[in-house]
C-alpha cells in the first residue's frame, strides 16, 4: 500500500504544479517528490489511477496548506473557496463544510479499499478458517475436542461426541426410514346435513330369463343341452347364432319391468307425508341396461346422465322414500338356476352397478333397507392407497374406478373374441355370436379379476352407500293386512283369483316388497391423513439433533458453510498465486 500512497502523492504534487502554472494559485504547498514524469516514468500511469481513483470515490483536489504525515498520507488543513477568498461570511468559506465532509468519506472509503486489498492479499489459511468456525460452532462439545487442553479431557469429550452422533444417525435413519414408509391415519366424522341425495338402485332377477320364453326361441337346443344360464364351463354348442339375433333374443327372455316384474312403485317424502298420498312411480322412472351375461336390469333413480332428476330426502323414517312391490315369477325359473331372490344394488349415480356385490331379498318377506351415506377421501401416491385417474375412452364423466374395469374388460373382450357383448360401451363391433358368447365372452368375463388390474387406480373421493337389512314376513298365515291393502293392487288382484293357500304359497314364492329409507339425515366422512409428513420428520430430526447434540438443523448448515467458504478462500489464494507467478514472468 506504501507504493500505492506514494503515487497519489506525486500525482497531487503533478496537479499543484499545473495549477501554479495556469493561474498561480497554490494547489499543495508542500511536495517531497519531484512531478517530472521523465524522472518517474511510473507517474502518467499511477495519475490514471489516482484520477480513477478520485472519481469513484468523490476524492476533492482543491486543497492547500496541505502537509503529509508519517504514513504518506495527505491531510486536508485547509479548504479554499472557488469563487472568492475565505473573509466572506465570517472569514469562512460556504462550502468548506460540505467539502470536509466529502473528503472524510473519500477517507474512509479509501481506507476499507486498503483493507479490502490487503484481505485479498493475506487469504486465510484452512486451519485459521478451521479454529474460527471451532470458536463460533452451535454443536456443543465440538469446541473441547480441538481446545488446548489436557489431552485426556480431550479423548473424552471425541468419544462421547462420537457415540451420541452415532445414536444420532441411526435415529435419523430409522426417521427417513419411516417417512418413506408414507404411512397415514384414518379419520371417520359425522356430519349432519338437511338434505340427503337418494342413490340409485339397481334390481336384478337372479333368474336370468324366462324359461318359456327361451324354449319358444332358438336357444331352446342350447337350454335342453342345459347350457342355460350361461357358465364359463361350457363350449362350442354344435351350432350358431348371429350376435344381433342371439343379443335379442336374450333381452327378449328377460323379464320385463313394466306390467310383469314391477307390481306397485311409490315415492314417500315430507311433502307427500302431509297429505299421505304417495307419489305413484312406474316403468317410465326406471332405466334399462344389460349385465354381464345379457341378461336386462331396470335403475331407479339413474341420475341426469339419463336425463332422469336427481331425487333427494329431508326426513327421516321407515314409511318414507321408495317402496316397492316385485312378482319374480319363480314359476318360470330356468333348470340351472338354484336361488329365487332378487338383486339389488344400491349405488351413486357415477358408478355403474356391473361387478358390484349388492345383496340379495328373498320373496315372501318385507324387507326394510337402511341406508347410510359414507364419503371417502384418498390419499394420491406415493401413499399406499394411490388414488388418481386414468383416462377413460368411452367414459366422458368424472373418473370411476368401476367405469375404468368395464373399460379394461371391454378391451379384453375386444382384443380376444373381436366382438362385443351388450353392456360395451364400443359400438366399432359386431355383437358376439352364439359361439363367441359360450366359447369367449363369458370364459373372459369369469376370468376377469379387477383386483389384480393395477391400470385402475382407486377414485380419490368416493360415495358409498352402507345398507343394513331387517326382514318381516308378508302376508304370513293366515293372511294378515289384507284389510290393509288397498283396492285394485296386483296383490289384492290375486287373493281374488286364487284360494287362501294357493295365494299364501305364491306370495311366498313369488312376492317381494323392499323398502328403502335413511335412518338419520348424516353423512359419514372418511379421510386419510398423512400421519408422518415432512414437517414431522424435520421435527424429529431436529429434537434428535438438540438432545443428543445440544445443535439444531441450521449446525447442519455451519458444516455445509465452512466447506463453501473453505473453497472459496483456497481458490482466490491459488487465483492470487496465479497473478503473481504472471506479473513476475512478464517482469
Amino acid at each position: 500500500m506504501s507504493q500505492f500512497n506514494n503515487a497519489a502523492l506525486r500525482v497531487l504534487q503533478r496537479a499543484q504544479t499545473m495549477k501554479q502554472q495556469n493561474d498561480g494559485s497554490v494547489l499543495v504547498e508542500k511536495s517531497t517528490e519531484p512531478a517530472d514524469e521523465q524522472k518517474d516514468p511510473l507517474l502518467a500511469e499511477d495519475k490514471n489511477k489516482i484520477t480513477n481513483f478520485s472519481d469513484k470515490y468523490g476524492f476533492p483536489f482543491a486543497l492547500n496548506n496541505s502537509e503529509e504525515n508519517g504514513n504518506g498520507d495527505v491531510l486536508n488543513n485547509n479548504i479554499k473557496k472557488q469563487n472568492g477568498s475565505g473573509s466572506q461570511n465570517g472569514g469562512k468559506p460556504a462550502k468548506e463544510f460540505d467539502v470536509r465532509d466529502r473528503f472524510r468519506r473519500a477517507g474512509m472509503k479509501a481506507r476499507l479499499a486498503r483493507r479490502m486489498e490487503k484481505i485479498v492479499e493475506d487469504r486465510m489459511t484452512v486451519k485459521q478458517i478451521f479454529n474460527r468456525y471451532v470458536q463460533n460452532s452451535t454443536l456443543h462439545g465440538f469446541r473441547f475436542i480441538f481446545m488446548k487442553t489436557f489431552v485426556i479431557r480431550r479423548i473424552a469429550w471425541a468419544i462421547l461426541t462420537c457415540a451420541l452422533t452415532a445414536a444420532f444417525l441411526k435415529e435419523l435413519y430409522d426417521s427417513v426410514d419411516l417417512f418413506f414408509e408414507y404411512p397415514f391415519t384414518t379419520t371417520s366424522t359425522i356430519e349432519y346435513v338437511p338434505s340427503l341425495k337418494f342413490p340409485a338402485i339397481s334390481l336384478c332377477n337372479m333368474n336370468n330369463f324366462d324359461a318359456n320364453r327361451i324354449k319358444n326361441s332358438k336357444l331352446k337346443k342350447v337350454y335342453d343341452m342345459g347350457m342355460i344360464p350361461f357358465d364359463h364351463k361350457w363350449g362350442d354348442p354344435g351350432y350358431d347364432l348371429p350376435g344381433e339375433e342371439l343379443i335379442s333374443i336374450l333381452r327378449n327372455s328377460s323379464q320385463p319391468i313394466k306390467n310383469d316384474l314391477l307390481r306397485h312403485c311409490e315415492w314417500k317424502s315430507r311433502e307427500t307425508a302431509k297429505t299421505g298420498v304417495p307419489t305413484l312411480c312406474g316403468a317410465q322412472n326406471f332405466t334399462k341396461f344389460s349385465n354381464l351375461f345379457g341378461q336386462t336390469c331396470y335403475t331407479f333413480n339413474p341420475g341426469e346422465m339419463f336425463g332422469k332428476t336427481e331425487l333427494h330426502l329431508n326426513e327421516t323414517g321407515l314409511n318414507l322414500a321408495l317402496k316397492l312391490e316385485l312378482d319374480l315369477k319363480a314359476n318360470d325359473t330356468l333348470h340351472g338356476v338354484q336361488e329365487v331372490g332378487l338383486k339389488v344394488v344400491v349405488h351413486d349415480q357415477e358408478e355403474s352397478p356391473l361387478q358390484q356385490a349388492g345383496f340379495v331379498v328373498s320373496p315372501g318377506f318385507h324387507t326394510f333397507v337402511e341406508m347410510n351415506v359414507r364419503r371417502t377421501e384418498n390419499l394420491k401416491p406415493p401413499y399406499a392407497t394411490k388414488c388418481g385417474e386414468t383416462p377413460l375412452k368411452y367414459w366422458k364423466r368424472d373418473y370411476r374406478q368401476s367405469q375404468c374395469f368395464l373399460e379394461q374388460l371391454s378391451e379384453k373382450v375386444k382384443s380376444n373374441c373381436h366382438c362385443r357383448a351388450g353392456f360395451m360401451l364400443d359400438k366399432s363391433l359386431p355383437y358376439c355370436s352364439l359361439n363367441q358368447t359360450l366359447t369367449c365372452l363369458i370364459p373372459i368375463v369369469h376370468q376377469f379379476d379387477r383386483k389384480t388390474n393395477s391400470k385402475c387406480p382407486v377414485d380419490c373421493e368416493t360415495i358409498q352407500y352402507i345398507t343394513s337389512l331387517s326382514y318381516a314376513r308378508f302376508l304370513s298365515s293366515p293372511p294378515i293386512g289384507m284389510e290393509l291393502l288397498r283396492d285394485k293392487t296386483y296383490i289384492k288382484k290375486l287373493q281374488t283369483t286364487m284360494h287362501t293357500e294357493e295365494f299364501q304359497k305364491y306370495i311366498e314364492e313369488n312376492i317381494v316388497v323392499v323398502q328403502f329409507f335413511y335412518q338419520e339425515m348424516k353423512e359419514e366422512i372418511v379421510q386419510q391423513e398423512p400421519s408422518y409428513d415432512f414437517y414431522k420428520l424435520v421435527g424429529d430430526v431436529g429434537g434428535q439433533l438438540g438432545l443428543m447434540l445440544g445443535a439444531s438443523v441450521l449446525t447442519l448448515v455451519e458444516f455445509v458453510d465452512l466447506f463453501l467458504f473453505t473453497m472459496y478462500h483456497q481458490l482466490l489464494r491459488l487465483s492470487r498465486r496465479r497473478k503473481r507467478e504472471h506479473e513476475t514472468d512478464v517482469m
